[in-house]
């Protein structure tokens, strides 16, 4: 009896120490200087009719946390919009483990159709259809080791889903490897597409892998099709290190950049 408690302590310890490790994989910490002053007011990104505006959101979630107001805007004088989801979001253990004891394939699989519901309910509100989302079904936290280490013929394997290729069956394309040849190529055959005039998406300093990894993409996408088309190009931020600040509810101000990057090109808008 005593033996087998020792064994459930121990594996408790590793799934603990996984979970832990895991997390600090995701939101590892970027050294940064406070105490720099920023405007208390920005310029505003105006929108016409001829406009089409392309989203980037690595995650089911991201479109509507940084570009609602973007949406509202767009619908609002009559621009086009269309959003590209990277990932299903089937990584997002905090949530899952809400439901299941220990993250696991059908667990993760299942969280993606619900956040795939739930982006799709979000858009419905601010007014789009489904047919203006495009979900590409890449692995939620792996599209940063795709870029890195996966533009041959050898797709990654995702250890979550257990899945080495596009397996949804609301995905743009089902059957896809997750190789970095691949993703880039679904994310041009869209953005060629739909020639926007207008695009958003994650910059290289935001502390999440796959936001990251969102933005590599979008630029080495840019650069393939610079003879075919050249839109205004918006970077916006999601995780950032004690960002936004201050805390809180303040309807009436305008949110600065993170205050520890130093090498922000263009105008914060």
């Amino acid at each position: 009896m005593r033996k087998r408690k020792t064994i459930i302590r121990v594996l408790l310890y590793a799934l603990i120490c996984y979970l832990i490790g895991a997390f600090a994989l995701v939101y590892k910490p970027i050294a940064h200087d406070y105490g720099v002053s920023m405007p208390k007011s920005f310029p505003r990104i105006s929108f016409n009719k001829s406009d089409r505006v392309l989203i980037i959101s690595p995650h089911p979630d991201d479109a509507v946390l940084a570009c609602s107001g973007v949406i509202e805007k767009a619908i609002e004088i009559g621009a086009k919009v269309k959003i590209i989801y990277v990932t299903y979001g089937t990584h997002n253990t905090s949530t899952m483990v809400k439901e299941e004891f220990v993250p696991n394939p059908v667990g993760a699989i299942e969280l993606g159709e619900e956040r795939h519901r739930e982006a799709v309910k979000a858009m419905e509100t601010l007014g789009l259809k489904q047919s203006n989302l495009v979900f590409l079904g890449f692995p939620d936290f792996g599209t940063l080791k795709i870029w890195t280490d996966y533009f041959g013929k050898k797709p990654y394997y995702s250890g979550l889903t257990m899945h080495d290729k596009v397996f949804y069956n609301t995905a743009y394309k089902i059957g896809v490897p997750f190789t970095e040849a691949n993703e880039l190529t679904l994310l041009e055959n869209v953005i060629y597409s739909f020639m926007p005039t207008k695009i958003f998406f994650p910059p290289l300093s935001d502390i999440n892998p796959d936001h990251r990894a969102s933005g590599l993409f979008i630029k080495a996408a840019l650069f393939d099709l610079k003879e075919k088309l050249h839109p205004d190009c918006y970077t916006y931020f999601v995780h950032a290190e004690k960002w936004p600040s201050p805390w809180g509810l303040y309807p009436n101000n305008y949110i600065n950049p993170p205050t520890y990057i130093k090498n922000l090109k263009g105008v914060w808008k």
